[in-house]
């Protein structure tokens, strides 16, 4: 479904001549957040489907006209109970740390390992 919602939101975005960087900074978001939406790498909430629609001068029904029924999509995988009781342990640990160098450090080398972009 992001797919689907990504594709939607560029093509209305190319419509009116917008450029990714000019949405991400309209709605505040990091450079390239909107890039990944448009990927379907990265979900969207219901509040930002809300700001996005004001944006792009749409209903919010734009996003969700004629999608394919839910079954066909397929499901997320859920986090273990072990994943949710090491995610919270972590973030105890984390807020803990005051030195704010730190944090980032430690916010640096969770995205390295993780692959993920800033």
């Amino acid at each position: 479904m992001n797919r689907e919602l990504g594709r939607r939101i560029a093509r209305r975005r190319a419509e009116l001549g917008l450029t990714a960087a000019h949405v991400d900074a309209a709605l505040m978001l990091p450079r390239g957040t909107l890039g990944r939406m448009e990927r379907g790498d990265k979900g969207l909430d219901a509040a930002l489907l809300i700001s996005l629609a004001q944006i792009l001068d749409v209903p919010v029904s734009f996003f969700f006209d004629n999608l394919p029924p839910a079954h066909e999509y397929p499901r997320p995988a859920l986090p273990s109970a072990t994943m949710i009781d090491e995610t919270a342990a972590f973030l105890d640990q984390f807020h803990s740390i005051d030195n704010e160098a730190e944090r980032r450090q430690i916010l640096a080398l969770l995205r390295s390992v993780a692959g993920a972009e800033d």
